[in-house]
């Protein structure tokens, strides 16, 4: 049974009483001594008291030898934090000693990424697939979450059992970010996460790293390596631990115990080769031998995830022969088919069916495999049976079974843009990579696409084929263009559709920003090749492993270029296009997702020839950034006195920017309702600029405000006199 380990809410001044105490001492009697009395107020219980003593110097009390080194840098960095800071050590050290915190920590910072708030038995309900269905589990789930609480991470709403993200945390102090993204990589299920994903972990889902990549591959504690088409990787560096001393009496045995064990490495050993399953050689690191008295939690982790394993093995292995015999009838151990073979219509209801089956029994497939590509294998494998016999079913069904254990799906994802042209190799906004496809990068694209030719079946000729074609293709519609990269691990499905979401949110930030940049009527048509074709947009799904890819290619003609230069970058910074785009690294708030629609219906204005449908544009951009979810649409005086009094602080302004902006709503009014074509209204590229502004100020904001309500409210109690009937 996999060992939970938490009981009870831990609260922060618990831990912080045992951090400050490891500024003179490590003694584990002393600590327990120090929390037992420490605790006795908050907890009269000998028993509870000791239970948690025992969470707390689990986590600060470096029980387990790979964690000292950390520990010890953690009390280091003391004397250069905030009180308010030491969350981040905290939450570092809790991660390391306690699994269950780290797969809650990633579970709550996955739903904020996608919603505002959570509860806490959608919590319950996603660790379930990890941890089992257990009242141990749930408890501690709903005592973390009132721990975090505690912590000021969270905060609770009116609503019972609902938790909002208190605030994101940030510090000045590089080092100890890089301290918390080394605990929280070595608390990781991998040995290596690729550079930038470590950045926005959804479990350091309360932080803002302002650190880069290249502040990780200056920092001691990490190995960075490359891989792919220009792909960091990011593993940690263990380093040996000296022992504390022992007493004189003791150090003869000691060293004599050392001279037996020829095996402990050093920094200059050749490390020791890992296999794993599949015959693949891992990169490896000195790493320093610790007897454990019993299976740790990550080992009891790994064996229930391999029962879950057996589960769809078992699974698969009974159910497709099923599905041969049901539409195919009895098919013999060797057949020699010729000819397509027929499929019968219910065959595909079915094998959806199963991959439904296949995903419930071990939840994990489904963050990387989508029911269509698991229903796709299990019909080719139906197919493949009724064309070769029943002889090769127990080696198919393997194939399958390993490729969803491996779950080796990374892949690079390029979309090439038209109307951009980059001043340098590569570009980045915010999370957004963009990048000039020279020849070095083109080839590097070859490498990754003749790889994934080389794992397929066809014949050596077949490939040598292919891989000509491709070349030709390849350097014809990728040479010169700029790329959007979207790295994903994931099926073809999924990849496709993760890319095709990015990509569009960057259209909405490149349309915003180019504003700045150009005129209405000279605008470069930022957009995907292919979308001169409705839904189409232009894709290469490259394999980082051994997945699977695709290449479907769409020719559109050029509209013109949007030239990212140092100076166009200026721009994008004041309309607060990389602010906005660095958002996306972890949970938005209410008010940052309002501004993403809104810039949205900004970039669809710049793209409407017909004025009265750029007044409505405009109109919905300015509603979008300000709606409160769950009331009823703001009413034109709202609206236009919270632009207004964001824009401005001098009244005789802020009166002409309300009149404005309430004039033009008047017109969004009569070209919604009455059909009306303001073709004529002078105003339309003053209110244009407005809107603009607004946005950009609103970007700007959202450190102040992380609702839409609380602008409102900030708005209202400015007391502007420009609403008749309210006071000043």
């Amino acid at each position: 049974m996999t060992v939970v380990g938490i009981s009870q809410k831990i609260k922060r001044a618990w831990l912080d009483v045992v951090l400050d105490r490891l500024v003179t001492t490590t003694d584990e009697k002393e600590l327990r001594s120090l929390l037992d009395t420490h605790l006795r107020e908050d907890l009269p219980g000998t028993e509870s008291r000791a239970k948690a003593a025992g969470i707390v110097l689990r986590i600060w009390g470096g029980s387990d030898p790979k964690n000292t080194s950390l520990r010890d840098r953690a009390v280091a960095l003391l004397p250069r934090i905030s009180g308010q800071e030491r969350i981040w050590l905290h939450w570092g050290m809790a991660a390391l000693a306690y699994p269950f915190f780290r797969d809650l920590a990633e579970v709550i910072g996955r739903m904020l990424t996608l919603q505002d708030d959570f509860t806490t038995i959608q919590v319950q309900s996603r660790l379930t697939a990890t941890w089992g269905d257990r009242a141990t589990s749930k408890e501690a789930a709903q005592k973390l979450i009132t721990s975090l609480v505690d912590w000021e991470v969270l905060r609770s709403t009116k609503t019972k059992g609902h938790f909002l993200l208190t605030r994101k945390m940030t510090t000045t102090v590089t080092d100890l970010q890089l301290w918390l993204l080394e605990a929280m990589l070595g608390a990781s299920k991998s040995d290596e996460i690729e550079a930038q994903q470590l950045l926005r972990l959804p479990e350091s889902f309360p932080f803002s790293f302002t650190v880069s990549v290249g502040d990780l591959r200056n920092h001691e504690g990490f190995n960075i390596h490359r891989q792919g088409l220009d792909m960091d990787m990011a593993a940690v560096r263990q380093v040996k631990v000296e022992p504390p001393p022992k007493p004189p009496a003791k150090q003869k045995k000691s060293k004599k115990k050392e001279s037996a064990e020829p095996d402990n490495p050093t920094l200059f050993d050749e490390p020791k080769q890992e296999v794993v399953s599949g015959g693949d050689e891992r990169a490896t690191l000195p790493t320093i031998p610790v007897t454990s008295r019993q299976p740790t939690v990550k080992q009891e982790g790994d064996r229930m995830a391999a029962e879950n394993r057996s589960v769809f093995r078992t699974l698969l292995f009974n159910r497709i022969p099923e599905l041969v015999n049901k539409h195919f009838g009895a098919i013999p151990e060797l057949v020699i088919y010729e000819g397509a073979v027929w499929i019968p219509a219910d065959l595909p209801l079915d094998c959806r069916e199963l991959a439904k089956e296949v995903i419930a029994e071990d939840a994990a497939i489904a963050d990387v495999f989508s029911i269509e590509d698991v229903a796709q294998h299990i019909e080719s494998i139906v197919v493949t049976i009724v064309r070769e016999g029943t002889g090769g079913t127990l080696d198919l069904v393997e194939q399958l079974c390993s490729r969803f254990e491996k779950r080796d799906e990374r892949k690079l994802v390029l979309i090439p843009l038209q109307g951009v042209k980059l001043s340098e190799r590569a570009v980045d906004i915010g999370s957004f990579r963009l990048r000039t496809m020279d020849v070095e990068a083109v080839e590097a694209v070859l490498a990754l696409w003749n790889a994934a030719i080389d794992r397929t079946t066809n014949t050596p000729d077949q490939k040598a084929a292919a891989k000509e074609l491709f070349a030709v293709e390849l350097e014809r519609d990728l040479l010169g263009a700029v790329c959007l990269e979207v790295r994903v691990c994931s099926d073809l499905t999924k990849a496709e559709q993760t890319a095709a979401h990015k990509a569009n949110i960057l259209l909405d930030l490149l349309r915003y920003g180019g504003s700045g940049l150009h005129h209405k009527t000279v605008d470069p048509g930022v957009s995907l090749k292919g979308d001169a074709r409705p839904g189409v947009y232009r894709r290469y799904v490259l394999p980082l492993g051994e997945s699977a890819a695709t290449n479907a290619v769409f020719n559109t003609p050029p509209y013109g270029e949007l030239v990212l230069d140092e100076a166009a970058l200026q721009i994008f910074g004041t309309l607060g296009v990389q602010r906005l785009a660095a958002t996306l690294d972890g949970p938005l708030s209410q008010f940052e997702s309002a501004l993403f629609r809104s810039v949205h219906w900004f970039g669809e204005s710049r793209m409407q020839l017909r004025p009265e449908y750029e007044i409505v544009t405009l109109a919905v951009t300015i509603e979008s950034a300000l709606a409160v979810p769950g009331k009823e649409g703001h009413g034109r005086n709202d609206l236009s006195e919270a632009v207004a009094v964001l824009l401005s602080e001098d009244p005789d302004h802020r009166k002409g920017l309300y009149d404005l902006t309430r004039e033009a709503l008047r017109q969004r009014g009569e070209v919604v309702h009455r059909g009306a074509a303001p073709a004529e209204w002078e105003g339309l590229k003053g209110f244009r600029n407005v809107v603009l502004r607004f946005i950009a100020t609103a970007i700007h904001s959202t450190d102040r405000f992380k609702t839409c309500a609380e602008l409102l409210s900030w708005v209202t109690s400015q007391k502007s006199g420009l609403v008749k009937g309210r006071r000043p």
